[in-house]
C-alpha cells in the first residue's frame, strides 16, 4: 500500500504520521535483531549505533573497512561493490525475497560456523547467504 492509498484511507492522517510510524517500525526492528543475535555475534552492531543510518554506502563501507568490519546486508549493491572491489571490508549478503527479520535472525544463526570461518580465514572478499527463489 503506498503512502497516498494510506492517506487516502486514512484521511486524518498525514504523511508525517506515516514516515513517524515507519520509523518506529524500522528501529524496533533494528533493536531487535541486534539484540537477538548478541550471544553468537557480541560485537556486532548496526549502522544507526556508528552514526551511519543516513550515510551513503561509500561511507559504511569506507568505515567498515577502517575499523576492520564485516559487512552484513540484505541491499545487492554492497555484494554488487565487493565482487568489483574486493575487500577489505568483507561482505555477506543475506540473499533472500523480503524476508522478515525472524527469519534472517535464524539464518544467521544457522550459518554461524560458516559466517565465522569465513571472517576468520580472510581470504574471500564476499559470501552469501540464503537463497533468492521466484515467488510461485
Amino acid at each position: 500500500m503506498s503512502h497516498e492509498e494510506i492517506l487516502q484511507a486514512f484521511p486524518y492522517l498525514t504523511e508525517q504520521d506515516i514516515r513517524a510510524c515507519l520509523a518506529f517500525a524500522a528501529d524496533r526492528e533494528r533493536r531487535v535483531e541486534i539484540h537477538s543475535l548478541c550471544d553468537l555475534y557480541p560485537d556486532s552492531s548496526h549502522v544507526h549505533d556508528c552514526g551511519l543510518g543516513s550515510a551513503t554506502d561509500e561511507v559504511v563501507l569506507e568505515y567498515a573497512k577502517k575499523q576492520g568490519l564485516t559487512v552484513v546486508s540484505k541491499d545487492s549493491d554492497f555484494e554488487a561493490r565487493g565482487v568489483f572491489l574486493g575487500a577489505p571490508p568483507q561482505f555477506i549478503w543475506i540473499h533472500s525475497r523480503n524476508c522478515a527479520t525472524h527469519q534472517v535472525e535464524k539464518l544467521l544463526r544457522t550459518t554461524f560456523k560458516t559466517v565465522k570461518r569465513f571472517v576468520e580465514e580472510d581470504d574471500q572478499a564476499g559470501l552469501i547467504l540464503g537463497s533468492h527463489r521466484p515467488p510461485k
